[in-house]
């Protein structure tokens, strides 16, 4: 998320936190703070991961490349860290356990953009995170998911803290989301409810109410297939990506790909996302107010292979992806004038 400029400005922001990571404290209690911070982050994902299995739910908001959240299609939506197709319809369970997925990981990043607004592009980042769906419903023609996730990043930087606590400096990012998504055919659905919190105090709260839909067209293009998807988000809270006016966000995108044959029993799953965000109102503002519709456009190859752990321990997924970013005038004022920025990323999830 983006510290809250309303009242200082763009430009005054970005100082504000430049100051703060001047300030931090001697190298060993750094190093100290990232261990602590990694510690809990995976802390925070068995709790969450528990709480939501005794009140089934699921979903996440992901970093990297900010497609179509998985807190409004579920466990298989195009987002950061997690497969890329959507589920194919499959025959109804009479088990309640086989209606259940959960899929926890951890990723790492040179740099973290959210939307085209730069949050942090130094030192060490790390962002955990959990997901959990529930389908309510499911036939042949029709599923319905129940989703939950949580989603987390931590800074040895101390991205513009506004607390004292030497560990909570480090967690930079909390967010939550609950919502739901149903799946007809080739056609996805989904609304869900965000809340995107900072635990250093580096930000006002955002919360947001979104819609999103999905398509896999790959009955009819084959390998060509481009599995388009659209979402729209609406700003419910003081709290705002550019820290000036509630906005409505508009993000559209695609996700071709192909897999690799490696060996005879292992493939390479190789994606190339490419997403791009605009602003239907008051979401991409200057420091004058002025709104401009394009913000930003990334697009990269990312590459996912699967881990050979024994039966019984979930499938394991080692991805790595490397991305441009061009933000447009408005975000990049906000940047602190930088347009441009390569996004590399590794992660490992697991799934049940």
């Amino acid at each position: 998320m983006v510290v809250d400029g309303v009242d200082r400005g763009l430009t005054l922001a970005i100082v504000v936190q430049d100051l703060i990571v001047t300030e931090r404290k001697r190298p060993m209690n750094k190093t100290w703070n990232v261990r602590c911070g990694l510690t809990l982050g995976l802390m925070v994902i068995a709790g969450q991961a528990t709480a939501l299995i005794a009140s089934p739910q699921e979903s996440v908001i992901a970093g990297g490349i900010d497609s179509i959240d998985e807190a409004l299609l579920g466990p298989t939506a195009p987002g950061g860290g997690r497969p890329d197709a959507l589920p194919a319809s499959e025959a109804t369970s009479t088990r309640w356990q086989d209606r259940f997925a959960f899929t926890f990981g951890v990723d790492w990043t040179n740099a973290y953009f959210w939307r085209g607004f730069r949050q942090e592009d130094e030192g060490f980042i790390a962002q955990p995170w959990a997901t959990l769906s529930f389908a309510a419903i499911k036939t042949d023609d029709l599923t319905l998911n129940i989703n939950a996730g949580t989603w987390h990043s931590f800074h040895d930087n101390r991205t513009a803290a506004a607390v004292a606590d030497d560990f909570y400096q480090t967690w930079y990012e909390a967010d939550y989301s609950l919502g739901a998504s149903v799946t007809a055919g080739k056609w996805t659905v989904g609304a869900t409810y965000n809340w995107f919190g900072s635990p250093s105090g580096a930000f006002t709260r955002v919360e947001e109410l979104a819609v999103a839909a999905s398509l896999d067209d790959s009955q009819w293009l084959g390998a060509w297939a481009l599995k388009p998807s659209v979402q729209v988000s609406f700003d419910t809270a003081d709290g705002t990506g550019d820290g000036r006016d509630r906005g409505v966000y508009l993000q559209v995108g695609i996700v071709p790909g192909f897999d690799l044959p490696v060996q005879q029993d292992w493939t390479i799953r190789v994606d190339v996302p490419v997403v791009a965000g605009f602003s239907l109102s008051d979401y991409y503002q200057d420091a004058t107010g002025d709104d401009e519709f394009f913000g930003f456009v990334q697009a990269g190859p990312k590459l996912s292979m699967p881990l050979p752990l024994p039966e019984g321990w979930g499938t394991w997924t080692f991805s790595g992806s490397a991305s441009w970013l061009y933000a447009s005038d408005h975000p990049a004022a906000f940047n602190g004038g930088e347009n441009n920025q390569w996004i590399f990323m590794a992660g490992v999830s697991v799934a049940f």
